[in-house]
């Protein structure tokens, strides 16, 4: 009776343990399923912003050209009334100001910001490096890079060893 007892004492605890492994792994299932979710949602949003932000860059390039086409016009509507000149030059001179909010060439002067500063280093160095890194891919050639900044930094890019 005892070894009876004993052995479904033992197959009972058995069935308890297999149960709750199977739950533990229906419990991993569904975390792993969450999990595989948010990131297809990082993803999207990813993608998402992406296109938003093409799409604002598009959107204010045209007010920028419309803007320009409307201030020419204006000028040339001025003149035609016989306005003064200095009209003309204020509306130039705004109409260079939005110019220059869309890419182009940056002026070359020390940034006067420490914080507009320090990314603008950050970004370029990155950049740099990426640049050395794919020429020597692509190239097949080996490419040293050494940055100083202030006193204390330091950053190299070797492409062999």
């Amino acid at each position: 009776m005892e070894q009876l007892s004993v052995s479904q004492t033992l197959h009972s605890g058995l069935n308890r343990h297999t149960s709750d492994v199977d739950d533990e792994n229906k419990e991993r299932k569904k975390l792993n399923l969450a999990l595989d979710e948010i990131k297809l949602d990082k993803e999207d949003l990813c993608v998402i912003t992406k296109e938003m932000e093409k799409q604002v860059f598009e959107t204010n390039q045209q007010n920028t050209l419309l803007e320009c086409q409307v201030r020419k016009e204006m000028e040339t509507s001025s003149k035609r009334k016989g306005a003064a000149s200095e009209t003309s030059l204020e509306l130039e001179a705004e109409l260079k100001k939005e110019i220059k909010m869309v890419r182009g060439k940056v002026e070359m002067k020390r940034i006067e910001n420490s914080t507009s500063r320090q990314v603008t280093f950050s970004k370029r160095r990155n950049g740099l490096m990426k640049k050395a890194y794919e020429l020597s891919v692509l190239c097949d050639a080996e490419a040293a890079l050494i940055i100083f900044h202030r006193k204390e930094d330091l950053y190299e890019f070797s492409s062999s060893g």
